[in-house]
């Protein structure tokens, strides 16, 4: 492939075996020249301090953003995951970013969106939002097929757990922007402006900001 690969194999001791289950390249969105940029901090709406992928989405004009608020108190958790799909289809190949409590996938859904990978095909940022009272908390699973699919496909990641140090969750923003709903479904909010997303691995640090919140300080 020319690209650093994830393989995965078997070995089978007693016949002296070895099977190629599977290789797939390693996720290639690592364009972040010369780091995160100097910001504002009122530019920031989101930042993440671990588990943080490495790359740059320097303009995307749409976030999704699930309220975890009426998610949790409305409990139409498989209904809100199949709306996010077709939200995700009428976008005919628009590029957002999903945000969205605890863990974006899980088959529980008390712990986060039950979404599946295949409903999120214009995704191209993706920011798990931890909210500890309601039991919303991030944890990316490793070596799994979603966590692969990922990579493979380029989308970034990054945790943000409300509350800690060095994470932000803007949450002012989130209720003073103007926002469009989605099929009368009150815990979707679909916002529309100039954003930008950078993700720098080696320093852990990921950042989701407004580009329109006002030049550097």
């Amino acid at each position: 492939m020319g690209v650093p690969a994830d393989i995965e194999f078997a070995f089978e001791p007693t016949e002296d075996s070895f099977c190629l289950i599977q290789s797939r390249p390693f996720w290639s969105n690592n364009h972040l020249e010369g780091g995160i940029p100097e910001l504002s901090q009122r530019q920031i709406l989101l930042q993440a301090d671990r588990m943080v992928t490495h790359g740059a989405i320097p303009q995307i004009t749409k976030i999704v953003y699930v309220d975890f608020n009426r998610y949790y108190a409305q409990r139409d958790f498989y209904g809100t995951a199949r709306l996010i799909g077709e939200l995700n289809k009428s976008s005919d190949g628009e590029p957002y970013i999903l945000v969205a409590p605890g863990r974006i996938g899980s088959s529980n859904p008390e712990l986060g969106v039950p979404v599946q990978y295949s409903e999120l095909t214009n995704c191209r940022g993706m920011v798990e939002l931890g909210i500890p009272r309601l039991g919303f908390m991030p944890e990316l699973s490793y070596g799994t097929h979603f966590f692969s699919d990922l990579e493979v496909d380029g989308v970034l990641y990054m945790p943000v757990f409300a509350g800690e140090d060095r994470n932000i969750f803007n949450a002012d923003w989130f209720e003073s922007k103007k926002w469009e709903p989605w099929c009368d479904n009150p815990a979707i909010r679909v916002y529309r402006g100039n954003f930008a997303a950078y993700m720098d691995g080696e320093s852990n640090r990921g950042v989701i900001i407004d580009k329109d919140m006002g030049e550097t300080d």
